[in-house]
């Protein structure tokens, strides 16, 4: 995988956010929106470089960043998981901090968060399942072509007949 850099220039309204590849060349040059979705999905343009291909599946990204488990198994022993020892730190970084503002910014998230603390995970527990969801949600954005709207949209099979 090559190595990219990303940078983000800050603004009261928007940001500007720039992606550059171990040679200088510029990948990516965009003005987004100051929200949550838009810095998120150029994450992931990032971490993929565009080329969904890179990692074939979301359960893939989401090892990349560190937020799959791993197994634990030796010899007759299975089922153990555990956090991978090589993973993408600042990605796996940028996952958590999402989740975790995600938390108090969006009821979605409180209430899966919630839901998760209910079940009796541990508050790392449910913030890393939270994160790990937001994987998937990326990963669905960027295969889509869409960026991100609280509400999915409606398909033509789901509308009721006139």
């Amino acid at each position: 995988m090559a190595r990219v850099w990303a940078g983000v220039d800050a603004g009261k309204t928007h940001h500007h956010c720039v992606v550059i590849d171990a040679d200088g060349k510029k990948l990516l040059s965009r003005r987004v929106a100051n929200d949550e979705p838009e810095p998120l999905t150029l994450i992931g343009h990032a971490a993929t470089g565009g080329d969904m291909a890179a990692f074939g599946t979301p359960d893939r990204l989401a090892g990349f960043a560190g937020l799959a488990p791993a197994p634990r198994d030796s010899g007759r022993i299975r089922g153990n998981l555990r956090r991978p020892e090589r993973y993408h730190r600042g990605l796996n970084r940028v996952f958590y901090h999402s989740a975790m503002v995600s938390i108090t910014c969006s009821d979605e998230s409180r209430a899966f968060y919630d839901r998760k603390r209910a079940e009796g995970k541990k508050h790392t527990q449910a913030v890393l399942a939270l994160a790990r969801k937001r994987v998937n949600v990326l990963w669905a954005l960027i295969r889509d072509k869409r960026t991100y709207q609280a509400r999915p949209p409606k398909h033509a099979s789901a509308q009721p007949a006139a």
